[in-house]
């Protein structure tokens, strides 16, 4: 029983150990929130230095919870730096490209993507 007990402790132990290194150091964390047939929605957060990952992204709304300031950088080598507002909501167009906190403070935002090509209603 004394050894189960161990062996338990001890897979616990580097479950926790392996879940704290999954993420990449330096890299946004981004939590799912809807991952449904029509749209996804992913939380995101990103404290100062921190980037999310180069790839494709769709057409998007972004809510911006919190003020920020980020570079992006994308495939094709143009950069441009962006400030939002808190409560802000912007459009991105389909793209490829990574974000990076550059601002003094954690960003926070809702990004909502829809799976759809046209989300308008089917004439009957």
């Amino acid at each position: 029983m004394e050894k189960l007990l161990t062996s338990i402790c001890v897979t616990m132990s580097l479950v926790f150990t392996i879940s704290a290194f999954a993420q990449e150091k330096g890299t946004q964390t981004t939590k799912l929130l809807v991952d449904n047939d029509k749209y996804r929605v992913n939380e995101t957060r990103a404290k100062p230095g921190e980037k999310n990952n180069m790839q494709k992204r769709p057409d998007r709304i972004i809510v911006n919870l919190t003020a920020g300031k980020q570079k992006v950088t994308c495939t094709d080598g143009k950069s441009e730096e962006r400030e939002f507002k808190a409560g802000t909501v912007e459009y991105r167009k389909a793209d490829e490209c990574q974000a990076v906190n550059i601002g003094t403070t954690e960003s926070h935002n809702l990004v909502i993507s829809a799976k759809i090509a046209d989300p308008r209603p089917s004439a009957c």
